[in-house]
C-alpha cells in the first residue's frame, strides 16, 4: 500500500498443505475420507469377530475413529497466506485464508498515528529446559488506545527463529518504527526542553535537561543526575536507586518494567544522549 512508504521490508509466509484444495474438495475429502475410516473398521470388525456383540463395538470404534480422522484432514488440507510490509511510514499485513478465492483479510498501521510502542519478550524454561520464547508488540495512540498488535512464540534458545517466522515482521516493524519516533523525539527535545515517556497506562517518566520526572500514583518526584546512585536495566526491568535509598526501604527508589513502557529503547537512547545519564 503506498499509505506506509517506501517499503524497506516484506515477508511471505505460507502455510499450507502441497496442494491448496477448494472449500468443494476439502468437504469431498472430509466426507469420504472419514466415512472411508468409519465404515473399514465396522466392516472390518465384523470380519474379523463371530460374536455379534463383539462386532457392534466396530460402530464405537469407527465413530471414535472418525472424530479423529475428521479435524486431522482439515488441518492437513489448510491453507493460509500472509504477505508483510514494512515502510517507512508504516506497516501492513495481508493474510488470506480458507483457498485463493477468499478476499484477504487486511491491517494497516501509520506511524503519524502513534504515540508509542510497547515491546516484551520473554524466555520460558520448563524444570530447566527452554521450551520457547513468547513477544509481543503493541503500537498505542496519545489516549493510550491498542491500534497494532503483533505477537507469537517460536522456539529458539538462541534467538534467532527461522527466516519464515513473523516474529522478523514485528522485529522489522519495531526497527523502523524507532527511526520515525527518533526523528520526532529530538525535535520534541529541542522544541520543549524534555521528553515524555508513558509507563502501562497512567504513570509517566519524563527526561528533562538536567532532570528526571517520575509521576506515578498521581505523585511526581524530580530527580537530578546527582541525586542518581544507580541506573541499571536488569531482567527486564529499570531501577533507579537515590543516595537516600536504604535496603531496608521503599524511599528512593524507583522502578518499572522495560515491557510496560513506551518507546522503552528510544528512552535509552534519551538518557545517555540526551540528557547525558549513564547507566549499567
Amino acid at each position: 500500500p503506498p499509505e506506509i512508504g517506501e517499503i524497506v521490508s516484506a515477508q511471505s509466509t505460507l502455510v499450507t498443505s502441497k496442494q491448496p484444495f477448494s472449500t468443494l474438495v476439502r468437504l469431498m475429502l472430509v466426507v469420504g475420507l472419514t466415512g472411508l475410516v468409519f465404515y473399514g473398521i465396522v466392516i472390518g470388525m465384523r470380519l474379523a469377530v463371530k460374536n455379534p456383540l463383539d462386532a457392534d463395538l466396530g460402530y464405537v470404534l469407527g465413530t471414535v475413529a472418525a472424530l479423529v480422522t475428521m479435524p486431522l484432514i482439515i488441518y492437513l488440507t489448510r491453507f493460509s497466506h500472509t504477505c508483510t510490509y514494512v515502510g517507512k511510514a508504516g506497516i501492513a499485513e495481508f493474510t488470506l485464508k480458507g483457498n485463493r478465492d477468499n478476499t484477504p483479510r487486511s491491517r494497516l498501521l501509520l506511524f503519524d498515528n502513534c504515540t508509542d510502542v510497547t515491546t516484551w519478550q520473554l524466555r520460558n524454561y520448563t524444570n530447566g529446559i527452554y521450551s520457547g520464547t513468547q513477544y509481543r508488540n503493541i503500537w498505542r495512540d496519545d489516549q493510550g488506545r491498542e491500534l497494532f498488535t503483533l505477537k507469537g512464540t517460536f522456539s529458539s534458545e538462541t534467538g534467532t527463529p527461522k527466516a519464515a517466522s513473523p516474529y522478523w515482521f514485528a522485529m522489522a516493524a519495531e526497527v523502523n518504527w524507532n527511526e520515525f519516533a527518533f526523528d520526532r523525539m529530538v525535535k520534541d527535545y529541542e522544541s520543549q526542553g524534555y521528553l515524555d515517556f508513558r509507563v502501562k497506562s497512567k504513570d509517566m517518566v519524563r527526561v528533562g535537561n538536567g532532570y528526571l520526572e517520575f509521576t506515578f500514583g498521581g505523585k511526581t518526584t524530580r530527580l537530578t543526575p546527582d541525586d542518581i546512585k544507580t541506573l541499571s536495566l536488569s531482567n527486564g526491568s529499570f531501577t533507579i536507586h537515590t543516595k537516600e535509598a536504604r535496603w531496608f526501604s521503599s524511599k528512593g527508589k524507583f522502578g518499572f518494567e522495560y515491557g510496560g513502557m513506551g518507546n522503552a529503547k528510544l528512552f535509552l537512547f534519551a538518557l545517555e544522549r540526551l540528557a547525558g545519564y549513564s547507566f549499567s
